[in-house]
This record gives structure tokens, sequence and C-alpha cells, in this order.
């Protein structure tokens, strides 16, 4: 006889995921990544330890799925627009305004990847050594994926002819997502130095980039 309980229980499972998941990236944004345990965690969430530890073994898992997370929203955003486009210079265009409508959606979610970039960089490049194979799947979006992806067809005629595309493509990923987080620091900040909202100060940055990738 089936069980008729196991399709709430499953979208009860899921929704204390999700809530171990927002706590924790709460924490590790206050805090940063090593000063954050499983019992705060816990705690913070208003649950015991050992359900906790039903859903994650220890605080590197947690800190991967959110990343994981993270990475696969992005990966759906940018893949959707790109099916839209026809030149190279359109590819970047709808990069960069994914990121900034990330930004102007929740600021604070990019503070995240300031805390624990360092930390996936190393992961992310020893991929068969560290927990990255135990949380991203093949085929799973990465920051690589990115870079494949605004460096195809590059040559089309739309960017400059004296650009490299990996070069490039690094260059732009790596340097936006600084821009992101610089900003997201100072969302606060710049208002009151300069009178400039920090999305309004984010939009130029993208856009002096991309006058320098234009024919």
């Amino acid at each position: 006889m089936p069980d008729s309980n196991k399709p709430a229980y499953t979208a009860h499972g899921s929704r204390q995921r999700e809530h171990i998941l927002e706590v924790a990236e709460t924490l590790f944004i206050r805090k940063g990544i090593n000063d954050v345990s499983m019992s705060e965690i816990a705690s913070e969430g208003g649950m015991m330890r050992s359900t906790l530890y039903k859903y994650f073994k220890n605080v590197n898992m947690i800190l991967w799925e959110i990343q994981h997370r993270k990475m696969l929203l992005l990966g759906k955003a940018l893949q959707e627009r790109f099916s839209d486009v026809t030149t190279t210079y359109q590819r970047y265009e709808v990069f960069f305004r994914c990121l900034l409508e990330s930004f102007e959606a929740k600021p604070d979610n990019i503070l995240f990847f300031s805390v624990f970039s360092e930390q996936y960089q190393l992961g992310s490049v020893y991929t068969s050594t560290g927990p990255y194979e135990q949380v991203f799947s093949p085929g799973d979006f990465g920051s690589k994926d990115t870079v494949k992806i605004l460096m195809q067809n590059f040559h089309d005629g739309t960017m400059r002819a004296d650009l490299d595309p990996k070069e490039t493509a690094v260059t732009v990923v790596y340097s936006s997502a600084n821009l992101l987080i610089g900003y997201a620091k100072s969302t606060w900040a710049l208002p009151l130095k300069y009178q400039i909202e920090a999305k309004q100060l984010l939009k130029a940055a993208f856009d002096l980039m991309l006058r320098g990738l234009h024919t």
C-alpha cells in the first residue's frame, strides 16, 4: 500500500533544507565561513543539531550546496537569455544585464561569493580531490561554463579584432564578479558619499567594459 504521508514528508524536507541554507548563508555573510559552526546554524534555525545532520554532514557541505544553487540559478538565467542572441557582443550585453538584475533584486545575495570565493576557486580547480564532485553533478553549470559560452564564435565581427577570446572572457567574468562584490559591500555608503546608488554605478562600470569590447 502506498505511503500517503511520503509527498508531505518530501515537501517538508525540501522546505527544511531551504531553511537551513538561508539561515547558514546569513551567518556566513555576517561572521565569515570560519566562524560558523553546525551548532550555531541549528540554534539560529530553531532546530536540533540531530535534525541539521539529517540534511548536511558538516559546514563545508552547506557552503558548497549554497554555491551550487547560486551557480545553477545563474546558469539557467544565462542560458535562457543566450538562446535569443545572434552575436558575440549581444552575448556580453546579456551577461552584464543578467548580473545587474541579480544585484538589483537582492545585493546581499552577492555577499556570499565574497566570503566563499577563495575556497570555491580552489575546489573548482582540483575537482577530483574535494567536495566539488560531491555537490556538482556532471553537466552542472560552473564558472568555467560562463567563460566557454563567452568565447564561442568570438571573432564574428562584433568584437574588437585585437582581443583574445579566452583572455577577454576570463577577464570579464572575474572583473564583473569583483565589481558585484565591491558594490554590494558599499550599497549603504555610496549614496551618502556621492548621492549615487550602487546599482547605478555598477551599470556604468558594466557599460564602460562593454564599450571596450565593441568594434
